[in-house]
């Protein structure tokens, strides 16, 4: 069962703590490992960038067959209503009121090393999905002895893909639209679909970029009308999808190819529908894989890479739908999702004592096909 509780931000934290936070030690003491075997009651705290966006909204989602295979879990989950400054208060917050363990998703990489030194603070494991932090930050982060790991998708290979695919299909132009500069995801998407591309000897004619979702539709109109030559359009988001397929509805001499990436029951319809071409995406589950490792840290039992270090898995790679299993994908989703309380099951040491850095990395470095086998 979901124990969602929402995180109300109850103060702000003065502008002068955050000054106190980095003038802490960068080094502590690692907490005491729980000498629990499972199924210890532990709140984690995890935040999302907003509500109301697919993308987002499906991350936390997909965390029910994790809770199931857990046992007695609850999750925090704080809305940062997409505003920075309620990033680290939200954060503050949850730690404040006793959380376990943190379950962060930064959607920029400037906040990482502040919610490190945060968690370090309250002394509370922390393990990243999503996005992880800037190279210069790293090293610091790696010897936190808090950090317990992340879980990350190939980007670049999500937008690598699209241009193979693309160049396969035949085209030779194409038109990006993507989130604003500086998203991480979008970034490395566009920077594989364009290395890809142009380098099998197609061209990447614009890449439009919007401050927000809500100007997907004018910039999907200004695009359609300056280039209507093009071969092919690739989003590197599903609120740039939605947006360009309806701004080509109205439309009847555009003549495109669709492509995109972050696949939803909704966008995997517009393949059926015969308004696009092929998607990519899956993740969301990331933040799942995350949490498991933050799970068996709590529990006593942290993987640890070949090295004896909390581990990066980056080896996570997208499902590719095309019309031969959207509607799979749709089933599956409609059943439960990519998952299942199984997959975590074999994921958690309390349910598998088994469970190592190997089989884990493993694990990720194959769900893509897992998936695959899903929905085919």
């Amino acid at each position: 069962m979901n124990h969602w509780k929402s995180a109300l931000s109850l103060a702000l934290v003065p502008a002068f703590a955050l000054t106190l936070l980095s003038g802490c030690q960068q080094t502590a003491a690692p907490p005491a490992e729980s000498s629990s075997t499972g199924k210890g009651g532990h709140v984690i705290a995890a935040n999302t960038w907003g509500v109301g966006a697919y993308p987002l909204d499906i991350i936390f989602e997909a965390l029910t067959p994790l809770e199931t295979s857990a046992g007695d879990l609850s999750i925090d989950l704080a809305n940062n209503e997409f505003k920075v400054d309620k990033v680290v208060t939200d954060l503050q917050n949850q730690l404040t009121s006793g959380a376990d363990g943190v379950l962060f998703l930064g959607m920029s990489q400037t906040i990482f090393p502040t919610v490190a030194q945060l968690c370090q603070n309250f002394e509370v494991p922390f393990v990243f999905h999503a996005n992880i932090p800037a190279d210069a930050d790293w090293p610091a982060i790696q010897e936190n002895a808090y950090y317990t790991g992340a879980v990350i998708s190939q980007e670049y290979a999500a937008g690598a893909a699209m241009g193979e695919l693309g160049l396969a299909d035949g085209n030779q132009t194409a038109i990006i639209s993507a989130a604003a500069l500086g998203d991480y995801v979008h970034d490395q998407r566009i920077a594989g679909f364009t290395d890809t591309f142009e380098a099998g000897g197609g061209e990447v004619v614009y890449v439009a970029h919007s401050a927000d979702p809500s100007e997907g539709v004018q910039k999907a109109n200004d695009f359609l009308t300056a280039y209507p030559d093009a071969d092919m359009i690739y989003c590197t988001g599903g609120d740039y999808l939605s947006a360009t397929i309806s701004a080509m509805s109205s439309r009847p001499e555009a003549d495109y190819k669709l492509y995109g990436s972050d696949m939803s029951p909704e966008t995997a319809q517009s393949i059926l529908d015969g308004d696009v071409t092929a998607l990519n995406g899956g993740q969301w589950i990331a933040g799942s894989l995350a949490a498991a490792l933050l799970i068996n840290r709590l529990d006593g039992h942290a993987i640890l890479d070949e090295n004896g270090q909390a581990p990066l898995f980056d080896n996570m790679n997208l499902v590719m739908l095309t019309k031969d299993n959207a509607q799979g994908f749709i089933n599956l989703m409609a059943e439960g999702g990519l998952l299942t309380e199984a997959d975590f099951d074999t994921l958690l040491y309390r349910n598998n004592p088994d469970v190592d850095y190997q089989s884990f990395y493993d694990f990720v470095g194959n769900v893509d096909e897992l998936i695959s086998e899903r929905i085919s």
